[in-house]
């Protein structure tokens, strides 16, 4: 009788361990998916963004056309960005387009007449918005793979994530 209950004991411990193993694994899932998730709408902005660059770097160049390095760098970083693959190239790249559109700026604040022409206007003001809506889901992004990665270390979940191979996933910041 003994050895019975004994047995009925370590099964609910078992199924018991086993239920919350599951419900980790369920919960790091969950994350995960809203890491993806929130990666996606990055790059739709990000795309929006760069879609916005040829026809940028079209206008400066009716003005500034001795200005050639900047608008091959602009060009190549945009490049880049199309070819990466994973979530970090794709940061690297998208910082360096920043890094190569703000010097892109600086001829801009060169030429007076190029400020003042509308098509150019219409385009800066349509690439305000997308960098405000670019600010908003990077904050989002990383305030979902904050709490994604704390799960991923913290004990016992911790153990469940290295078990089932969930990694840390990356930041988008400037410093990728």
């Amino acid at each position: 009788m003994n050895t019975i209950i004994w047995v009925a004991i370590i099964a609910m411990a078992l199924v018991l361990v086993f239920w919350r193993i599951i419900k980790w694994y369920n919960e790091l899932t969950y994350w995960q998916t809203v890491v993806d998730e929130m990666w996606g709408r990055i790059e739709i902005v990000l795309r929006k963004k760069y879609d916005l660059i040829p026809a940028i770097v079209e206008a400066v160049k009716g003005y500034a056309t001795h200005e050639k390095g900047a608008f091959v760098e602009v060009a190549e970083a945009r490049s880049q960005w199309s070819k990466a693959n994973t979530t970090t190239e794709k940061v690297k790249a998208a910082n360096r387009i920043e890094e190569n559109f703000i010097k892109l700026q600086t001829v801009v604040e060169r030429y007076p007449k190029l400020r003042a022409d509308r098509q150019f206007s219409q385009l800066m003001k349509r690439l305000t918005y997308t960098e405000a809506d670019l600010r908003q889901q990077r904050m989002s992004y990383n305030n979902v793979v904050k709490r994604y990665n704390v799960r991923t270390k913290l004990f016992p979940i911790g153990v469940v994530a290295k078990i089932f191979g969930f990694t840390e996933k990356p930041f988008f910041t400037k410093e990728m």
